[in-house]
């Protein structure tokens, strides 16, 4: 459907921060498309071995450090999103 559309970028956000906002996230960088994670747009519950807060921040900055898909993958707050 995205490809119908001609999409090209995407922006992830959602619940579930090191589940499925962690493989939709990788999943469109491996089909292509160019990522971008809405940092603070994300969230999940404390875990027993971390806090919500601590996996968000582990997903931004790991998500936000790969390359090996060939595109990066962006993690940055809603605040500095511009479309064009």
């Amino acid at each position: 459907m995205l490809a119908s559309l001609d999409a090209r970028a995407l922006f992830i956000c959602g619940y579930a921060s090191e589940f499925c906002v962690d493989t939709t996230t990788r999943s469109a960088a491996a089909k292509g498309f160019a990522v971008t994670l809405v940092a603070d747009a994300h969230t999940t519950l404390d875990k027993a071995h971390a806090t919500g807060a601590q996996i968000r921040a582990h997903e931004n900055a790991t998500l936000g450090n790969i390359r090996s898909f060939g595109l990066p993958i962006r993690a940055i707050d809603a605040a500095e999103i511009r479309f064009r």
